[in-house]
């Protein structure tokens, strides 16, 4: 814990803000995730959903930035976080800053033969949270 809270403390004013809000973000997105219908998390994306972005270089900087605060903020929070979670919290941010992404959810059959989910958010040509895989799109938010 005290490795932690040292690289925390090492880190630059707005990175820790930019972190501390990821994870806020996080726990919302949780939160959502565990007391909302499946339809009605798809319906609230789609009402925020937005396709393509400028290509401006601020824009594709804050993107980054909020891809690594997630990544960070994964370490810091005391609950597991999945693509899903991920996912709304990085759209969330994202739609905070006037930012356009969407979230793709995809599955594929892995080598067992078993079904498996998952979900990504891209931002213009940048994925936020990974594809990580060969997965079938099925539904865009």
């Amino acid at each position: 814990m005290k490795r932690i809270a040292g690289r925390f403390a090492a880190m630059p004013h707005k990175e820790k803000l930019l972190a501390a809000e990821a994870v806020m973000m996080l726990y919302w997105s949780w939160l959502k995730i565990q007391f909302m219908s499946l339809r009605r998390l798809t319906n609230m994306g789609k009402e925020t959903a937005i396709t393509g972005l400028s290509n401006d270089k601020d824009s594709s900087k804050a993107i980054i930035s909020i891809k690594t605060a997630l990544r960070r903020a994964d370490r810091f929070s005391f609950w597991r976080n999945r693509c899903l979670v991920s996912s709304f919290a990085g759209k969330k941010m994202l739609s905070r800053r006037g930012i356009e992404s969407s979230i793709y959810l995809g599955a594929r059959l892995d080598e067992g033969g078993r079904l498996k989910a998952h979900a990504w958010l891209k931002s213009g040509d940048i994925e936020v949270v990974e594809k990580s895989g060969e997965f079938s799109e099925l539904y865009v938010l």
